[in-house]
C-alpha cells in the first residue's frame, strides 16, 4: 500500500471517528432538551465547537409559529444572511459550501430536514485554521441529520403535551358546565321533569336551567347558542348568569321581559363575536295550572294536549342577539294533567343519516304523539335512542338538548 494511499485512508477513518465522537455529542448534549428553543440553543453551541467555527447558527421555520433562530456566538450573523441562505438551500435542495467571500473567508450552510421536508438550515462560518472541503460537509451534514430527527421528535413531545394540556382543559370545562346544569329535575306539584344534554364537543352551546320559588311555581328555560365548542359555551354561561340575575331580582319577571333583559345586557357581546342565541323561556303555577312563555327563535318546541295532536309552538321573536330589541311576547296556555311539553335544540330534527336525510320536524311530532302516555323519562329515552339510531354511525354534527315537561295529577 502506497504511503499516500496510506495517509488518504488514515484522514478518512480520523475523519469518520470525527463524525462518531459529534454524533455521540450531539445525542448526549441535546437527548435532554425537550423545548425546541433549548434544542436550537444546543445545535448551534455544538455546531461551533464540533466544527472549529467562529460561529454557527440555525434557522427554523415552522408552521403556526414565529421564525426560530439561534446563534453562537449571540448576534454573529445577520439574520436576513440566515434567511438567504434558507431560501437558497430549499430552492436548490442543496447545501452552500464557499470559501473567500467577500463577507465570510468560510461559509457551510446544510439543510435540516424535519418529517421530510428542508425546514430549518444549520450555517456554519469561518473555520479556524483554514477552508471548509468535503470532510466538513460530510461532518456538517451528519450533525445536521441528527439534529433533525432529535429535532422531530421534541416537536412531537411538545405537541403531545399541549394536546394532552387542551384535553385536560377542556374536560374541565366539560365538568364545570356539567355542574352548571340542573343535577336533578326539580320537584313541582302536578309535573313530571326529565331533562338531557348531550354535547358535539366537549363543551357545548346548548343549556337548560330551572329556579323554584317552592313547591308550586317553577321558572325554566333552554337555549341554544350559534355554533358549538368553547365559545359557544362560554355565551350561554353568559346567558345562563343573565336569566338567573333576572329570576332571583325579581320573582314575578314574565318571560318575555327575562329575554328582553337578556338581549339588552348581551346584545353587544353576542354582535361582536357574530353569534346568536335562540330562547324558550317560561313560567308554571300549580295554583292555576297555567304554562306562561316566550319564544325567541327557538325551535323545536312541542306542545301535545291531552287528547289531542302534538304541535309546534312557534316563535315570536328573534334570537337574542340579532336585533336591539327581542320583539317577543308573552303567550299562556293552559298545562293540565296529560299535557305534555318537550322543548329540544335543532341538534335533534337536525340529525342526518348516512344518506344526508334530516330527522326532521314530523318525525318528532309523531314520537311525541306515540309516546305521550308514558313517563317523562321515557319519553326522553326514547326520543334520544329514535335520533341515535336514525343517525346510526354518522358523527353528531351539533349538541343536543331537551327538557320534557309532563302534566299529572296534583
Amino acid at each position: 500500500m502506497s504511503e499516500t494511499h496510506l495517509t488518504a485512508l488514515t484522514a478518512e477513518l480520523v475523519n469518520s471517528q470525527d463524525q462518531l465522537i459529534a454524533m455521540y455529542e450531539l445525542s448526549q448534549a441535546m437527548r435532554e432538551k425537550l423545548n425546541i428553543i433549548d434544542a436550537v440553543d444546543e445545535l448551534a453551541h455544538l455546531a461551533a465547537r464540533t466544527m472549529k467555527a467562529e460561529a454557527a447558527a440555525v434557522i427554523l421555520i415552522i408552521a403556526d409559529r414565529p421564525t426560530i433562530i439561534s446563534q453562537y456566538p449571540e448576534k454573529s450573523i445577520q439574520h436576513n444572511l440566515l434567511e438567504d441562505w434558507l431560501q437558497k438551500i430549499q430552492s436548490s435542495q442543496y447545501y452552500i459550501l464557499q470559501n473567500q467571500t467577500p463577507d465570510l473567508n468560510s461559509l457551510l450552510a446544510l439543510p435540516v430536514h424535519l418529517n421530510g421536508q428542508i425546514s430549518g438550515a444549520l450555517a456554519i462560518v469561518n473555520k479556524v485554521g483554514g477552508p471548509m472541503g468535503s470532510p466538513d460537509r460530510k461532518l456538517g451534514q451528519a450533525i445536521a441529520n441528527q439534529a433533525g430527527a432529535h429535532l422531530e421528535n421534541v416537536l412531537f413531545v411538545e405537541r403531545s403535551v399541549s394536546e394532552a394540556r387542551l384535553q385536560t382543559e377542556l374536560q374541565l370545562a366539560r365538568d364545570v358546565q356539567v355542574q352548571l346544569l340542573p343535577q336533578y329535575p326539580p320537584e313541582v306539584t302536578g309535573l313530571d321533569i326529565t331533562a338531557f344534554s348531550k354535547p358535539a364537543l366537549h363543551v357545548g352551546g346548548d343549556s337548560y336551567d330551572f329556579i323554584t320559588q317552592d313547591s308550586s311555581q317553577l321558572h325554566f328555560c333552554l337555549g341554544d347558542v350559534s355554533g358549538k365548542g368553547m365559545s359557544a359555551a362560554l355565551l350561554m354561561t353568559m346567558v345562563r348568569t343573565t336569566i338567573r340575575s333576572a329570576w332571583r331580582f325579581n320573582h314575578h319577571i314574565s318571560p318575555a321581559r327575562v329575554i328582553d333583559r337578556t338581549n339588552t345586557s348581551l346584545y353587544d357581546d353576542f354582535t361582536e363575536t357574530g353569534m346568536f342565541a335562540t330562547l324558550f323561556v317560561a313560567d308554571y303555577n300549580c295554583d292555576d295550572s297555567t304554562l306562561h312563555y316566550a319564544n325567541a327563535g327557538h325551535s323545536p318546541v312541542i306542545y301535545r294536549p291531552k287528547g289531542g295532536r302534538a304541535r309546534l309552538l312557534e316563535a315570536d321573536g328573534v334570537p337574542v342577539g340579532v336585533l336591539t330589541d327581542s320583539l317577543v311576547e308573552d303567550h299562556s296556555l293552559l298545562f293540565e294533567a296529560g299535557d305534555l311539553l318537550v322543548v329540544c335544540t335543532d341538534g335533534l330534527n337536525e340529525a342526518r343519516n348516512h344518506a344526508g336525510d334530516l330527522f326532521g320536524h314530523e318525525k318528532l311530532l309523531n314520537l311525541v304523539d306515540n309516546l305521550s302516555d308514558h313517563t317523562s323519562e321515557v319519553i326522553t329515552e326514547k326520543l334520544m335512542a329514535a335520533v341515535s339510531e336514525f343517525s346510526a354511525d354518522q358523527p353528531q354534527a351539533d349538541d343536543q338538548t331537551l327538557v320534557v315537561i309532563r302534566a299529572v295529577s296534583k
